[in-house]
């Protein structure tokens, strides 16, 4: 069953990172990067989420039927891209860089680099599959059941991520730029984009685990925490301060997990904004973009690259970006339709969750 709100947050997430790669709006040009940090979030909330689920209901995880079943929804879609990838190569005669294929289908590109300025999201998303479906395996139920040393875990290592970043930010500064020490390496790499990821985990185990006093919290402070949060998902992203940015990129994952939480408890309603009269059209329009919204993500770049750039008498038309996103989106519902959602249907045929 597909949750509005969470849809909705997921369509948010692929419009910023569409508009980011295809500048068109100054605004979104500075700061649609964030999007990613957007999908990390839901990402790690949703994740946790069906682990947690597993944990409770029958007090352990099935790590290899978990990463099976993920594996139905990310493989198929994304390996069909690197074949069509390979095949817009041979027609326009570009040149193949072979260790791209490697590292492209073996989710290393986000240290190796690749054919794809966005595929590294999936190298950190994959990392984290693997890390966190064996780590609960091995962390039994009631060890979740201490909030206090939960918290403290999550504590520290969300300080412990603010802390190796700014020790490279330091290194690049006194030492040297090179591949290890520098701002893309700090961007995309697994171990600088954890945190964003174990948000999610963290505020999923509070609304499963610790949820009336949640719950309690985001009613007493909702307009405060709502204000805050909006604020800082519009301001942070502007700021590019290499001292400030790993503070800044905490406050940024949690204004978005603030966001996440007052949708996903009913705290604040999105049926209820009517100062905009055609809010709730655009809501609706969001939402059924989110729905594709893995598609789009894989595909917005293709079209860009491979279609938009390649013609110059389509690009250099006054509503170019506008055929850039319809592409996209296009692209997106069709290939969904014929890989995607069939390959889930077989996943949930032979490997159904367990219930």
């Amino acid at each position: 069953m597909r949750i509005k709100e969470l849809d909705f947050l997921r369509g948010i997430a692929v419009l910023l990172v569409v508009f980011f790669h295809y500048p068109l709006v100054p605004y979104l040009e500075k700061t649609g990067y964030a999007g990613v940090d957007l999908f990390f979030v839901l990402s790690g909330f949703l994740i946790s989420g069906l682990l947690f689920r597993e944990q409770e209901k029958f007090g352990d995880v099935k790590p290899i039927r978990f990463l099976i079943r993920r594996g139905f929804k990310i493989y198929p879609l994304f390996y069909f891209f690197i074949f069509l990838t390979l095949a817009a190569c041979f027609f326009y005669g570009d040149k193949i860089n072979i260790a791209y294929i490697f590292t492209e289908i073996t989710f290393t590109r986000n240290f190796l680099g690749g054919f794809w300025v966005h595929t590294w999201t999936l190298c950190v998303e994959e990392h984290f599959y693997f890390s966190i479906a064996f780590l609960m395996f091995y962390i039994k139920r009631e060890k979740w059941m201490n909030v206090k040393k939960v918290n403290r875990a999550f504590i520290f290592f969300f300080l412990f991520s603010i802390v190796i970043e700014l020790f490279n930010v330091m290194c690049e500064n006194h030492i040297a730029r090179n591949y290890f020490f520098n701002e893309w390496a700090r961007r995309v790499q697994t171990q600088y984009c954890f945190d964003s990821l174990l948000y999610g985990v963290f505020i999923s185990y509070h609304y499963r685990f610790n949820r009336q006093k949640l719950l309690l919290l985001l009613q007493r402070f909702r307009i405060p925490l709502l204000l805050f949060s909006i604020a800082g998902a519009l301001i942070l992203p502007l700021y590019k301060i290499p001292y400030f940015n790993p503070i800044k990129d905490a406050l940024l994952y949690v204004s978005y997990g603030n966001i996440l939480l007052l949708l996903i408890t009913g705290t604040i309603n999105l049926n209820h904004f009517h100062v905009f009269p055609p809010w709730n059209w655009l809501v609706t329009l969001i939402s059924s973009t989110g729905v594709y919204s893995y598609s789009i993500y894989l595909f917005h770049v293709f079209i860009r690259e491979m279609v938009m750039d390649r013609y110059e008498n389509l690009s250099s038309l006054p509503y170019a970006f506008w055929i850039y996103v319809a592409l996209s989106i296009a692209s997106a519902v069709i290939f969904s339709k014929i890989i995607e959602f069939p390959m889930l249907k077989i996943r949930d045929r032979y490997f159904p969750a367990r219930s």
